[in-house]
């Protein structure tokens, strides 16, 4: 790799860019020279949604311990760093999310510095292949990775609240963390403080306005349901459990991959030609393990209740038993039961064990072919379960309910008409707005799917929203073909690939193993000094 210039295209600048990168530039050998241009209207490192200029209320919504850059000269954690540069955040567990954009910054320009990759940073959102603006000409490069993240542009709820005058009414459309960041944005960013209640068992707190808020803050969805804190405090009881289940998950994965094998076990992607793998195993262990859990819990439940609760997030016939009627309570419920408090029940059970056994299904599901029933009812279970596995920290709940408790929020089954909203409703992951029918005309979150669709470069398997590729991250096409040259990693590929909202760098080896093979076709490349017959048919 001594002779020619490589050159390589990467769409997107967040995190998942960063990492793939960072992983190259391990691999790269010495004296190796690689051109790097990163196209993204956003500064590299966190992207859009780790701004460094982010206001100081809004939080990480994952543990702080979790995110780790180090690679190409940086050599701290997240953690490590912000307790060296920061001390006033050390030790959080949810540090402001600025923060981590100013971590993710620090890391990309160390990259830059590390001597083996010439990064140029382009501020243009691509839309398509092409030489002009806003287009990407692959022939121009040896290898093209997209790392698009959240399709087209993401809310901007601070911007929306900042129009928002103290004393008006405002409606936040949407219940998830980006609608947690939202009220945030309108309470404590404006000056409001949060004083502890004393002697409460659940560490509730109490709100006091600056008077800058609204009147009155609508957190309006379509269901009126609230995701549940993340855990505080460890549950022994559970761990052998969650182990158990998480090696029945494995174990499962194993045997399925034996069965559905490749043709050819160099492209695993082949597998999209074997029959669909029924799921009902992977649920029969997490009703299991429910049961189990429940026992040692002495909870009364039975297999129905298990399966309603892992379907609907609740485990009697309605879901007000989880959702809209009483929101306080069930949140105060979900801080009783984690705090030993109170007896557990189903929804709460199968949340934990969700968490507990994610890792190991993202690996089992990998690329495996599901049937269109499957795909429907697997979809359904995660929204329910991440809702209570995933959620926002215990501290985010408690502000929202000392906010409901003074009557500065309340809960909307839907948006009413009229009046200020901050959008906060994230476009859903993968590049298809819903799930891929046969001769069906899909709507693509972002023109430049609909364009490599439209070449046939990349497919998208029915039933699913995102874009097949290979354990390498290079993009399949409708017949069945790698397309060598194009990669693609995180939220453009889920169905296939799963779980791509995080900054856990260790859940997916798709970067490591895309770094790997382009280092191996790089090698192979650098006597071709004129564009590859593929690239001139794009």
């Amino acid at each position: 790799m001594n002779g020619r210039r490589a050159r390589i295209g990467v769409v997107g600048a967040g995190p998942k860019a960063l990492f793939a990168l960072q992983e190259l530039h391990a691999r790269l050998p010495d004296g190796a020279r690689v051109a790097v241009d990163v196209f993204d209207p956003a500064a590299p490192g966190g992207g859009a949604v780790w701004d460094p200029e982010l206001p100081a209320a809004l939080r990480l919504n994952a543990p702080a311990a979790m995110v780790d850059a180090r690679g190409a000269g940086w050599t701290e954690t997240l953690a490590d760093w912000i307790e060296r540069v920061h001390p006033g955040h050390a030790g959080e567990p949810y540090p402001p999310r600025r923060l981590v954009g100013e971590y993710l910054r620090l890391a990309f320009e160390a990259l830059a510095a590390g001597g083996r990759l010439e990064l140029r940073h382009h501020r243009v959102r691509i839309g398509g292949l092409g030489d002009g603006s806003g287009l990407i000409d692959p022939s121009a490069y040896d290898e093209v990775l997209l790392a698009t993240g959240h399709a087209g542009a993401p809310p901007r709820p601070a911007e929306a609240a900042a129009g928002i005058p103290a004393g008006a009414e405002a409606t936040v459309r949407g219940a998830a963390l980006t609608g947690l960041d939202a009220v945030l944005l309108l309470t404590e960013a404006r000056g409001g403080r949060w004083r502890a209640l004393p002697a409460d068992p659940l560490g509730l707190l109490a709100y006091e306005p600056s008077g800058a808020e609204p009147s009155l803050i609508r957190l309006a969805s379509r269901t009126g349901v609230l995701m549940a804190p993340k855990p505080e405090h460890p549950h022994p009881g559970l761990r052998p459990i969650v182990e158990a289940a998480a090696a029945s998950v494995r174990d499962w994965g194993r045997r399925v991959r034996t069965t559905a094998a490749a043709p050819d076990p160099a492209f695993p992607h082949t597998l999209a030609a074997a029959e669909a793998v029924p799921l009902d195993p992977l649920w029969r262990v997490l009703i299991s393990a429910g049961r189990e859990a429940a026992d040692a819990y002495g909870v009364q439940t039975s297999g129905l209740r298990l399966w309603r609760a892992l379907l609907t997030g609740c485990a009697g016939a309605e879901p007000e038993e989880r959702a809209g009627r009483r929101p306080a309570e069930f949140l105060r419920s979900r801080l009783a039961i984690d705090a030993g408090l109170a007896r557990p029940d189903e929804p709460w059970i199968l949340g934990r064990l969700w968490q507990g056994v994610y890792r190991d299904m993202v690996g089992a599901l990998d690329r495996l072919p599901r049937s269109a029933r499957d795909q429907r009812r697997f979809r359904a279970i995660a929204a329910q379960q991440e809702r209570s596995a995933f959620g926002p920290p215990a501290e985010t709940v408690r502000k929202l309910l000392a906010l409901l408790d003074a009557g500065l929020v309340e809960i909307s089954v839907g948006v009413p008409a009229g009046g200020a909203i901050v959008d906060a409703v994230t476009t859903g992951p993968g590049i298809l707005a819903a799930p891929a029918a046969p001769a069906s005309a899909a709507e693509f979150h972002d023109p430049l799917y609909a364009d490599l669709d439209r070449r046939a470069l990349t497919t998208v398997r029915p039933g699913e929203r995102g874009i097949l590729t290979d354990a390498d991250a290079a993009c399949v096409g409708p017949a069945g073909h790698r397309t060598g040259w194009l990669s693609a990693l995180g939220r453009p590929t889920e169905d296939p690939v799963l779980g791509h909202d995080t900054l856990d760098r260790t859940l997916h080896d798709d970067g490591r193993r895309w770094a790997a093979a382009v280092v191996d076709r790089l090698a192979r490349r650098q006597e071709d000094h004129g564009p590859r017959k593929e690239h001139a048919s794009a």
